[in-house]
């Protein structure tokens, strides 16, 4: 589809006048994390009410290697997963909090875990009391973002209680060996990176930033957010927009989208969206197993997982 706004059309008309191009977010409150379920954990919600076709946050990743659908299949994509990882770690043990050579600051690691406590679990670091993890997701969670604010967490007591007793430790007396973590990394990426399919790939690979031919099984760049990653999937109604998911996104500048940057990930509402409700997506064909819990199915009457992509 030819980008147009306003009676321009790109393909036809070249380049656009300033006035045609897409606007950055806000740079007011746009979202705060919040608890969805001790099963989902939690979720991004609306800090004010945002618009249809709004750009709601635009936001840099905090981890990037390599992607392949068979992910699992190319240790070289493992070992970019892998890397990125130590070098996050290895980051965490500095003595002060200032990135090194636009990589990893030290309270990068911290914020990682916290927002995503299963795979902080999976690599040896299990959930700490709330009066300790509450200064992060009410302040550190947006340290990524360009434009949009961050408003802080809903987030209770007891409902991090609630998700921290449900976070699933691999086994008892849990020491990650090498093995271990490097398979936690694959599905952390697996299940929360988005793809950027650019025509260069750059990653973390033993060490150093990597380019890596497109023509190579490592066809494009696997990206994590702190919030992006974070938000839920919602399965499309088949008879109304008022329920569904309420966003799309885009990865690096498009067309009329000029303001986003390489890599970085904006959000766009796909409709009126009011204070307080969460954003959500569709995440397309799902993995057997994939038990959906979202607001379309569970208020539509319909059977779990029927209309909800599950391969």
């Amino acid at each position: 589809m030819a980008d147009t706004a306003a009676g321009f059309d790109a393909s036809k008309q070249g380049k656009a006048p300033d006035a045609f191009l897409a606007k950055h977010p806000k740079d007011s409150p746009a979202v705060r994390i919040g608890f969805v379920n001790s099963t989902v954990g939690y979720g991004l919600f609306a800090a004010r009410k945002i618009v249809k076709e709004e750009y709601i946050f635009h936001e840099e990743p905090i981890l990037k290697a390599l992607f392949n659908e068979k992910f699992s299949s190319d240790k070289r994509i493992v070992d970019s997963q892998y890397q990125v990882y130590k070098d996050m770690a290895a980051a965490a043990d500095r003595p002060n909090d200032k990135r090194h050579n636009n990589h990893f600051s030290t309270s990068d690691m911290k914020a990682l875990q916290t927002a995503f406590p299963n795979f902080a679990a999976k690599t040896g670091v299990f959930p700490p009391h709330f009066a300790a993890t509450h200064p992060i997701l009410d302040n550190d969670l947006g340290m990524y973002l360009v434009h949009g604010r961050f408003d802080g967490s809903t987030i209770t007591r007891e409902e991090y209680e609630a998700y921290s007793a449900a976070v699933v430790v691999p086994r008892v007396n849990f020491v990650p060996t090498e093995a271990d973590i490097r398979e936690a990394c694959l599905d952390f990426f697996k299940h929360y990176a988005f793809e950027d399919m650019r025509k260069t790939v750059v990653a973390r690979v033993a060490g150093v930033d990597a380019a890596i031919p497109s023509s190579s099984n490592a066809s494009s760049n696997a990206c994590i957010y702190l919030l992006g990653s974070l938000i839920n999937h919602c399965c499309t109604h088949k008879y109304t927009e008022e329920k569904g998911p309420n966003c799309t996104w885009r990865i690096g500048s498009t067309g009329l989208v000029r303001f986003i940057r390489d890599k970085h990930i904006a959000v766009q509402a796909t409709r009126d969206i009011r204070e307080g409700e969460q954003l959500t997506w569709d995440y397309g064909k799902r993995e057997k197993g994939f038990v959906c819990e979202c607001e379309t199915c569970k208020t539509s009457g319909v059977i779990i997982g029927i209309g909800c992509g599950i391969v």
